[in-house]
């Protein structure tokens, strides 16, 4: 196989739209993947967990990049990219889409420069010279739930019936929402205004088991609180207290499904007062209480493979002769 720098939205591939040719949701633990690539745009969706990417994508095979994965964070994979993924001690749940080009069917006359055509977000992120081959966005835009959706629909379609009208149209749903967390996150972000962001959340994600206030974590960060509010409704669409609520519900999603603390320690744990506080927020994120989320949580590995699906080949950084 010519492994070559190329990318899935290129425009000599605009004639042409995806087809799914591998998906799961999986509950990992204690991991780490074989680095490898294939002919597949990839999107690698964290519901809860962290999870450590490292990929090559430069001229030097010896020098690799790395993003880290948080709740509700997710990544875009381009083809050929090698990379690898990593899972410590915390569990981590990730759903994944492979997705390949393919002619679109006749009766389905969607392509990807016909999306482009329609949505001024997703022309935008195919023609941006600073996309990257591989780029982290945070789901604002419903990204999950619509890849459950996808994945339900395939679940009860079966194996030989991927490009269904309803499929298709998913997809295409999935990319302009995917688009519009790019524009939002990507576009109109400045450097300076990253910063900020960065430093609260890391501010959060250090002390989020604490009782830390708005106040502290503005200090932190070095901007004011009205400011920062503004940065993170722009950057995630939720105010800062949001954000620490929704991180915070992440966290418990990992304890309900992989420990047997009762919901007051759960939500003593992730830093709440009182368990009616965590049980608002929680059905605020989740759109469940934390009793039916722990009754829903699915731990079984499911892996689906298109009979059509190009191979998955390792790579060894060492030898990029593959």
């Amino acid at each position: 196989m010519n492994r070559q720098a190329l990318s899935i939205f290129e425009k000599d591939n605009l004639s042409k739209f995806l087809s799914i040719n591998c998906y799961y949701q999986t509950i990992y633990q204690n991991y780490s993947m074989c680095i490898h690539f294939h002919e597949r745009l990839e999107i690698m969706y964290v519901n809860f967990g962290e999870v450590e990417v490292e990929y090559y994508d430069s001229e030097d095979p010896e020098k690799p990049s790395y993003l880290t994965l948080l709740s509700h964070d997710y990544v875009l994979i381009d083809l050929n990219v090698p990379h690898t993924i990593r899972v410590r001690d915390l569990p981590a749940q990730i759903l994944n889409l492979e997705l390949a080009l393919s002619s679109p069917p006749e009766h389905i006359p969607l392509t990807l420069n016909i999306l482009g055509k329609s949505d001024e977000n997703f022309r935008k992120m195919t023609q941006s010279r600073n996309r990257g081959r591989v780029f982290k966005l945070f789901d604002q835009n419903d990204i999950y739930s619509q890849i459950l959706l996808i994945q339900s629909e395939l679940n009860k379609k079966g194996q030989k019936d991927y490009d269904t009208a309803s499929t298709q149209f998913a997809l295409a749903a999935l990319m302009t929402r995917i688009a519009a967390d790019y524009a939002e996150q990507k576009l109109s972000s400045s450097g300076i205004e990253t910063v900020y962001v960065k430093k609260a959340t890391q501010y959060i994600v250090a002390y989020y088991q604490n009782r830390i206030s708005n106040t502290e974590i503005c200090e932190y960060a070095g901007v004011s609180q009205n400011y920062l509010n503004q940065l993170f409704h722009k950057q995630y669409g939720k105010t800062l207290n949001e954000y620490l609520n929704y991180y915070r519900i992440g966290k418990s999603k990992i304890l309900i499904a992989n420990s047997n603390l009762n919901f007051s320690q759960i939500s003593e744990q992730v830093g709440y007062r009182t368990k009616q506080n965590f049980n608002k927020n929680f059905l605020k994120y989740e759109g469940v209480s934390p009793k039916q989320y722990k009754s829903q949580v699915h731990t079984a590995t499911e892996i689906h493979w298109n009979e059509d699906s190009a191979n998955t080949i390792a790579f060894n950084s060492r030898n990029t002769d593959n």
